[in-house]
């Protein structure tokens, strides 16, 4: 079967906020075929959660966009990987895993394997998935949940941003290219999937 929903992997991890940046994740949120009210669980579980921090960042910044676009969210919060199954509920049609930059690499892959049925499922019946990453390891709740096969990351600031697809619908509104926030990354040795937006420094490969 062909999963009607998405995941999408974003190397913005929301410290500094960027107009471009912002664009994307709210293109991000978006693609939900909800037309109402966007349900968004937060998984931060190891996340920066003080006033300023990535996890109040990432959601003005989609909840800039949501109103730019004449649209709502809801949020609500995972702050306990083991309670996936409960939490993400009929309703939700949006997991927003931030940057988790207190998380271990095997930490993270834990969480990531006992999630990936429930992810299965969720991707299955049209839910988006989107994942917010630094050099830090929160890709490895995807890539450990068997949706993507991911190595590392690699810093990308400061960096250039430059747009790959740019009529696919994550990059609406982005700019052809733009300068890489504080708190970037490019993600090494991906297996599925396509670039939409590709990071990048001078002398290594936009990824």
């Amino acid at each position: 079967n062909i999963p009607l929903g998405h995941t999408v992997l974003i190397g913005h991890d929301y410290f500094e906020r960027q107009a471009d940046a912002d664009q994307l994740i709210g293109n991000a949120v978006q693609l939900t075929t909800e037309p109402g009210n966007i349900e968004i669980l937060t998984y931060n579980q190891y996340a920066d959660n003080s006033v300023g921090g990535e996890t109040a960042n990432t959601q003005a910044a989609i909840t800039a966009e949501l109103t730019a676009a004449g649209r709502t969210g809801t949020f609500t919060t995972l702050a306990d990987y083991t309670m996936l199954t409960t939490a993400l509920t009929a309703s939700v049609d949006v997991l927003l895993v931030v940057e988790q930059e207190l998380g271990s690499d095997a930490g993270l892959t834990a969480v990531g394997t006992a999630w990936n049925a429930r992810l299965q499922t969720f991707i299955d019946r049209g839910g988006i998935i989107i994942v917010c990453n630094d050099t830090d390891y929160s890709w490895r709740t995807v890539s450990g949940a068997g949706l993507y096969t991911i190595t590392a990351t690699l810093n990308q600031y400061p960096a250039t941003a430059t747009v790959a697809l740019p009529g696919d619908r994550l990059a609406a509104g982005v700019s052809a290219t733009y300068a890489t926030p504080n708190g970037s990354a490019s993600f090494v040795g991906v297996v599925g999937g396509v670039t939409v937006v590709g990071l990048h420094t001078p002398g290594h490969t936009p990824g």
